[in-house]
């Protein structure tokens, strides 16, 4: 290999990733023999795998002025078709939305699940935990049919809708459940959202877009895995974290980013191995997170704002509206509480 080749290869490296740790820059380059095209192919579809201490924006999805109402989930989910039913934040489980006109199987044993409920008692949805914090929707179950339901309502890119080939429930620990359900009484009492006909908190169902370096959700993978830099597993094992957000740049500054269109949380989305050489062969599923979050009452942006570290005072979230800046909607919130992964697809 000419010397001379190969240092002008990292020179070209360095320059078209300033951000860009030398060392790593060498050892994905060396790795890769040498090969400066797979290098950068590798290398432009993740670039934070390089950035000391960062992580990309699509983890947040991140990308003023305008006026302030409470935002309701344009199509998805209807309220008066669902009922909210949610166990004990003590449960372990997250919050399901299932038709109480439907009888379904608890998804961790053959029981009757509880009305409303994917499973028929706290013990066995902690049980499920224990095993693993995903649990795959059968074909006809009536929230899978739903969730799927929404996911094409809300592919709005001028694209043919993909299909849906799993769909999975998140179990959430103790500890996330609680947070979240504690933030979700908190903004309803400042806000009485149930008074308005929204749900409590004004909870909406959002997708997000991220980064997965392994193979979870595939067939039969459910067991998260142990890299730092798989953001899915991460956010699956203990949800969402703004801390995560590193020195990516937000639209609407600091913040978890999430969309009622599911085509453009697919935007965000990087299906990558953590071995260059499996780059040719990407996993041919993409993974995207339907999850709670309480709005509440959410200053509506037009045009930038991206030196916010929370919400405007008097709000409690941020919604970039279409039109100016944005060409699909985007919802943030700011704190950890305020969101919480309840869905997992997998699609083609």
């Amino acid at each position: 290999m000419d010397p001379n080749r190969i240092e002008n290869d990292l020179a070209q490296l360095k320059a078209r990733f300033p951000r860009g740790n030398p060392a790593l820059l060498k050892q994905y380059y060396e790795e890769s023999a040498c090969d400066m095209k797979l290098t950068m192919d590798f290398l432009l579809a993740d670039p934070s795998i390089v950035e000391d201490g960062t992580v990309s924006t699509p983890y947040m999805d991140g990308h003023a002025h305008g006026s302030a109402h409470f935002a309701g989930q344009p199509g998805g989910l209807h309220p008066e078709a669902f009922q909210y039913n949610a166990l004990p934040a003590s449960s372990g489980t997250v919050l399901y939305t299932v038709p109480q006109s439907q009888h379904e199987t608890c998804l961790g044993c053959m029981n009757p699940a509880a009305p409303g409920e994917l499973f028929c008692s706290q013990r066995c949805a902690a049980n499920q935990l224990n095993r693993s914090p995903l649990v795959l929707l059968p074909p006809l179950h009536s929230v899978r049919a739903a969730v799927e339901k929404q996911f094409a309502a809300e592919w709005r890119h001028n694209q043919d809708v993909p299909d849906v080939h799993y769909i999975y429930a998140i179990v959430s620990s103790r500890v996330v459940n609680e947070r979240y359900l504690a933030h979700r009484n908190t903004v309803e009492r400042q806000r009485n959202c149930q008074s308005l006909g929204l749900k409590p908190g004004n909870e909406q169902l959002r997708w997000h877009g991220t980064r997965r370096r392994c193979k979870l959700g595939d067939k039969g993978e459910t067991q998260t895995c142990d890299d730092e830099k798989c953001a899915l597993c991460s956010i699956i094992r203990s949800s969402f974290d703004v801390n995560r957000f590193g020195k990516s740049w937000g639209r609407f500054g600091r913040g978890i980013y999430t969309s009622a269109t599911s085509s453009k949380s697919n935007d965000y989305i990087r299906n990558r191995s953590a071995n260059i050489f499996k780059l040719r062969f990407a996993p041919p599923l993409k993974p995207v997170l339907l999850s709670n979050v309480i709005v509440g009452a959410s200053k509506h942006l037009e045009r930038n704002a991206d030196k916010l570290t929370a919400p405007p005072d008097g709000f409690d979230s941020v919604s970039g509206e279409p039109g100016q800046a944005l060409n699909y909607d985007e919802t943030v919130v700011y704190t950890n509480s305020a969101i919480r992964p309840a869905f997992l697809l997998m699609y083609a």
